[in-house]
């Protein structure tokens, strides 16, 4: 267990740097400095206009404690948002929050669920995510995420 939270946080940390391009450069670099309070300025209001890479970045703040009091709910909050918006990246850490359970419930049907949608999103590490998962589930348990997987697809990822 302690091995995904730190594969999750490393993963957040390396996509951070590599998802922010073009508008987000002075953040990156902000943040590659260590100064994460300058990142937050930059990345925030972008976050709150909308933006889903920005949402996700700021949710990978959020749950890292760069430049912001760690703090799981608004996480999942950013993660949320940017997931609404078929960003895999949020898919997939929503994925991995439920299946260790922090900050949310531990669930592993949601789990799988948001590891699907981020595999049908293009995520590569989503895919290995829902079949390592999928080997601890019942056919049952697998049959029901992937139900609400295609319901949560059908809603355009509203009240997932």
């Amino acid at each position: 267990m302690k091995r995904l939270i730190f594969y999750v946080g490393t993963a957040l940390l390396l996509t951070v740097s590599t998802v922010w391009a073009g508008p987000f450069e002075d953040a990156t670099d902000a943040y590659q400095r260590g100064d994460y309070a300058t990142a937050f300025k930059i990345i925030q209001p972008l976050a709150a206009q909308g933006d889903a890479h920005a949402q996700y970045n700021l949710g990978a703040m959020y749950l890292q404690g760069h430049g912001v009091p760690q703090d799981a709910t608004e996480a999942i909050k950013w993660f949320r948002l940017a997931a609404e918006q078929g960003d895999a990246d949020a898919q997939a850490s929503l994925g991995a929050l439920y299946l260790i359970g922090y900050g949310v419930a531990q669930d592993i049907v949601r789990a799988y669920m948001w590891f699907n949608l981020g595999a049908m999103s293009g995520d590569r590490d989503s895919v290995k995510n829902r079949d390592t998962v999928a080997r601890r589930m019942t056919r049952a348990q697998v049959t029901e995420a992937q139900r609400l997987a295609q319901q949560c697809q059908a809603q355009q990822f509203k009240n997932c």
